[in-house]
């Protein structure tokens, strides 16, 4: 086992020390605080974003307390943020459809399906994912297009 001695200078000066970092305090107050974190929260697309911002916001030299309040928020706002993707997803009665380059997009219980040519079970969460199925299926068989 190999020792490796490290010198520390003992005096401040002459030393090349890296500077500190200051980092800019919020003036929110905590409802403030709560109201932002909830909106962040749904526009986010992941929970694991919340440290992020946390640091972003000017918030994260709270109390743990205020912290942990401040991530429920934010989670409460995730799970608004989905509930309300699945219940616009739903509202479509089932039989209703539409045609995108010549392919019918059909609502069901499950979700969305292609009918016709791609009608393999699959089902989309939501129209624009078969749309975005077809215009994918365009770009991967130029020869064999849908529209």
């Amino acid at each position: 086992m190999r020792t490796v001695t490290v010198r520390k200078n003992l005096w401040p000066f002459g030393s090349s020390s890296a500077p500190k970092k200051k980092t800019a305090r919020s003036s929110m107050t905590i409802g403030q605080a709560m109201k932002k974190a909830y909106a962040a929260g749904k526009a986010s697309g992941d929970t694991g974003l919340f440290h992020s911002w946390l640091s972003d916001s000017g918030l994260a030299d709270r109390s743990d307390t205020l912290i942990s309040r401040l991530q429920r928020e934010y989670d409460r706002g995730f799970e608004d943020s989905i509930r309300g993707e699945r219940e616009a997803s739903r509202k479509t009665p089932v039989g209703k459809g539409l045609t995108y380059k010549r392919q019918r997009i059909v609502a069901t219980e499950d979700g969305w399906k292609l009918t016709g040519r791609f009608d393999d079970g699959t089902v989309f969460d939501t129209p624009q994912d078969a749309r975005n199925f077809i215009d994918s299926w365009n770009k991967a068989n130029p020869k064999r297009r849908c529209a």
